[in-house]
């Protein structure tokens, strides 16, 4: 065996190692939750940064969230409502 053969293997563990544990790191995954980010569920406690986008995908939720803005905030989204505008 030669140094080369020893190094060319070496290199091989160490790709399937990064391999292996980039794979680990996707199966556990990071919840929208912990990201702050994300859609809140019934079970969740909603927070301000998952607000909007509640308001946007979770029609159940949606009374809820509508509810944990500021009341300038609302009173905005619901005159945009009102008129047919979009809100960001």
């Amino acid at each position: 065996m030669t140094h080369d053969d020893h190094q060319g293997r070496r290199r091989l563990k160490k790709k399937k190692k990064k391999k292996k544990k980039k794979n680990t790191k996707k199966q556990r995954g990071v919840q929208p939750v912990e990201k702050g980010k994300g859609v809140a569920t019934s079970d969740d406690q909603l927070t301000p940064e998952m607000t909007v986008q509640t308001l946007l995908k979770d029609k159940a939720m949606r009374d809820q969230a509508f509810e944990c803005l500021p009341e300038e905030r609302q009173r905005a989204i619901t005159k945009a409502a009102d008129q047919g505008e979009e809100v960001r």
